[in-house]
């Protein structure tokens, strides 16, 4: 893979074929969100971040309020620069879970399906989110953000940091909270191998993800997986 427009190379590939995973971040989070990983971790592995538009390198661009939209651009991205030899991952958490899943899905239909798809802090595709922060004010917003812990209680108290983040915030949970996969009765489940990671066995989401996903792994336990 090349250096392109969304996608920022961590790590290259130690050998030939290694398989490259691709890093989907969560909302109001951008490629910084995974610059702590050391190669170690993923030895067998190239690992590539993505940027979301309006921050790091691109925050010349405007941000996208759309996983459809922003999948489109990443997809495309993917079909141009990864080379059909590379097995492809792509994992996410939060809206990066969304965008994942709506890229897999697009690679999918051309032909170009990835080797494996992780997803976790997302509810199933086909249900709307139970939190629903984007239409609120902008105190109501930030003071629940700082209640759920998705942003720090600093930003409230800073007039110029709000006037840079508040947009893309916003952009951000207007993004995962309006995007809807159709039922998985009238769409047919993702063919890629899939990984969930939740919070506890018999979770909701993982129930639910399971309609919209034809293979998936023993799921994974983590805090705050969904």
């Amino acid at each position: 893979m090349t250096q392109s427009a969304m996608c920022i190379p961590l790590w290259p590939a130690r050998n030939g074929n290694t398989a490259h995973l691709v890093m989907c971040p969560f909302a109001g989070g951008s490629s910084s969100a995974f610059r702590h990983w050391q190669a170690e971790q993923l030895a067998d592995c190239a690992l590539s971040l993505v940027t979301w538009p309006g921050r790091d390198r691109l925050r010349h661009l405007e941000p996208l309020r759309s996983i459809t939209q922003l999948a489109a651009l990443l997809a495309n991205e993917l079909e141009a620069s990864v080379s059909p030899d590379t097995p492809l991952l792509l994992a996410g958490h939060s809206m990066g879970a969304q965008v994942a899943f709506e890229t897999c899905r697009l690679l999918e239909q051309r032909g170009l399906a990835p080797q494996g798809l992780i997803i976790s802090g997302c509810h199933a595709p086909h249900l709307h989110s139970e939190r629903q922060l984007s239409h609120r004010d902008d105190a109501d917003f930030i003071a629940e953000l700082i209640d759920i812990g998705g942003c720090s209680p600093e930003l409230r108290e800073n007039q110029e940091l709000m006037s840079l983040f508040l947009p893309l915030l916003r952009a951000d949970f207007y993004a995962t909270e309006s995007y809807h996969y159709d039922s998985p009765d009238v769409c047919p489940p993702l063919r890629t191998p899939a990984s969930v990671i939740v919070r506890q066995p018999r979770s909701r989401s993982l129930l639910a993800a399971g309609r919209c996903l034809a293979s998936v792994a023993e799921p994974r336990y983590r805090p705050g997986g969904d």
